[in-house]
């Protein structure tokens, strides 16, 4: 195990959440509350993850902090990025293109929701034993 590594995983992540903090306190200063702030934290980290695959830094982020860079909602802003990137790259359409981020989002979600299930099926099982 590459202890660099991980230290730098648990140090971008731990940027990340401040960002995210910094976020939210700027949001609900300026008079968002609830669902609102969290929702313009999300979409302004993602952003933030998109201009930064743009500009080649992610990928190297990516490289030497590994999970904790793909772990944070920005990880999955720059997948969706590279696969309509990769898209785009082969010959498609800006709107197949996007298409194929969508649909990269719909089989990541998808996945998510049957492993929640899954655990959730798990869990109650045990419970109901134990």
């Amino acid at each position: 195990m590459d202890l660099k590594k991980v230290g730098f995983a648990f140090l971008l992540g731990g940027v990340i959440g401040v960002l995210c903090s910094l976020f939210l306190m700027l949001f609900t200063a300026l008079g968002l509350e609830g669902q609102l702030k969290i929702a313009a934290t999300l979409i302004c980290i993602g952003i933030i993850g998109c201009l930064l695959y743009m500009a080649d830094i992610y990928q190297k982020l990516e490289k030497a902090a590994g999970a904790g860079a793909l772990l944070p909602l920005s990880g999955l802003a720059v997948a969706v990025a590279h696969v309509s990137e990769h898209a785009r790259a082969k010959g498609a359409s800006f709107g197949k293109s996007v298409w194929a981020g969508f649909k990269f989002i719909g089989v990541d979600a998808g996945v998510a929701i049957i492993l929640c299930v899954v655990i959730g099926i798990v869990s109650t099982i045990v419970s109901m034993v134990a």
